[in-house]
């Protein structure tokens, strides 16, 4: 577990990282006094100035975090200006304040990031065009549920990576790895940190076997709180859409989000508190796989909001869930009507956002091969907190165990989300369907 140690050799720009618990960071000024500084800002301490004292978080993950969204959606710029008090601890490992790009990876000085190949890397011009991130927008959201609170980003995403590259560790030269550049990282801002931000899976999701993945990724959490702190917030990003490519299986897709599911968003386990994650499934995309600014800065705002959750020990209450699916027939004016009703948790006075037609449900066989049953009429939000799907007549020629999905598959058209913004889980239950005699 990590000790808190005062700061040393503050510079410009730098946000560091209060104690939550008495809201100070202390600093070893030049004289070598103790001094302690309040959340806010900006200070000059000794020869640097428009140093705050906030919140610093982590990017790490792959493109999705890194950025790759078009700043222009059509004619309009589509990323955030700049503000005092986000900051961005760059690739170049300098503290300025945070604009996009988020992420400049060809002027990292870790070869690990010159080793893997990535785009922005290998034709730095990209960035000119594309490159917007969630980092801002994340920023913003965090900041307005926490009373305005500087915020720290730690640049540490790197695109096309998988769960296996981010389980490689070298001993004798860790800034060649992926956790071990981000671990020298937190050590050159000060050693503490409030929490992850982290999106990762398309890789796997493309890959041959995405089985890897939920190992990975377990692992990956494991080490995250063993070398931090085992009460540090990791906040995720479940995976979103697939659109195209024809090699890339549904199963495969469907695979690494059902182990998100598990890994990154627990419940009822002691995880619960402090590890949680947000829906992507309902953004627009710039590309097959990559989210658009718009996208991006949707994604942001849930993380904000959830990260909030998260430092509060309430990680679980982050986003909303399915939890019930009960199969229900009713005759009107001697017509028999086959519903289901499907109940959720976590909404705290958000209900869900009205809409006409709610999209992203489907009815599966239990078995191995998921076979959609093609019986939903439509879905409806009922009574402003549940959903209830209506189904077509040949409900009444079924008997025995189905599986109700949101979000299934690699391109799922999806659009339950709250009042405040927060995206549904894809996720499953299990519901029998029953005919009363």
């Amino acid at each position: 577990m990590r000790v808190e140690e005062d700061v040393k050799n503050v510079t410009s720009y730098q946000i560091l990282q209060r104690n939550p618990k008495t809201n100070i960071a202390y600093v070893k000024l030049d004289n070598d006094e103790i001094h302690p500084f309040g959340v806010g800002g900006p200070y000059t301490i000794d020869n640097a100035d428009s140093v705050y004292v906030g919140d610093i978080w982590i990017m790490a993950g792959q493109s999705n975090m890194r950025g790759h969204g078009y700043y222009n959606d059509g004619e309009k710029l589509a990323i955030l200006d700049p503000t005092p008090g986000v900051h961005l601890y760059q690739s170049n490992e300098t503290w300025a304040v945070a604009q996009e790009p988020t992420h400049r990876l060809s002027e990292s000085p870790r070869p690990v990031h010159h080793r893997i190949p990535d785009p922005t890397v290998r034709n730095p011009a990209i960035l000119h065009v594309r490159g917007a991130s969630l980092g801002l927008a994340f920023a913003q959201s965090y900041r307005k549920e926490n009373d305005n609170i500087p915020v720290g980003l730690v640049a540490s995403a790197h695109g096309g990576t998988s769960s296996t590259q981010w389980m490689e560790r070298d001993q004798q030269n860790p800034s060649n790895t992926l956790y071990g550049a981000m671990m020298a990282r937190i050590e050159k801002v000060g050693g503490n940190i409030a929490g992850f931000l982290w999106y990762q899976g398309e890789t796997d999701a493309c890959s041959s076997d995405p089985s890897v993945y939920g190992y990975n990724t377990a692992q990956l959490l494991t080490d995250m709180l063993k070398d931090m702190n085992s009460h540090i917030p990791i906040v995720s990003v479940q995976l979103g859409r697939c659109v195209g490519g024809s090699n890339i299986q549904d199963a495969s897709w469907n695979l690494v989000r059902e182990n998100q599911y598990r890994s990154l968003a627990p419940r009822y386990t002691y995880l619960e508190t402090q590890i949680c994650a947000v829906s992507s499934i309902d953004t627009s995309m710039d590309d097959f796989v990559h989210l658009s600014a718009h996208g991006l800065a949707k994604v942001g705002h849930r993380l904000g909001i959830a990260a909030t959750y998260a430092m509060q020990g309430k990680g679980y209450m982050s986003s909303p869930r399915m939890t019930f699916a009960g199969y229900e027939e009713k005759n009107d004016y001697n017509m028999k009507r086959c519903t289901i009703k499907i109940t959720f948790e976590n909404f705290e006075n958000d209900p869900w956002s009205p809409v006409d037609e709610v999209l992203g449900f489907s009815i599966r066989n239990s078995n191995d091969d998921h076979q959609e049953l093609p019986i939903i009429l439509s879905a409806r939000i009922e009574n402003e907190c549940d959903v209830r799907i209506y189904l077509t007549r040949e409900a009444l020629q079924l008997r025995g165990s189905y599986v109700l999905y949101y979000g299934w598959g690699k391109n799922p058209s999806c659009n339950l989300t709250t009042k405040s913004g927060m995206g549904l889980l894809a996720s499953y239950v299990s519901f029998a369907i029953e005919h009363p005699h």
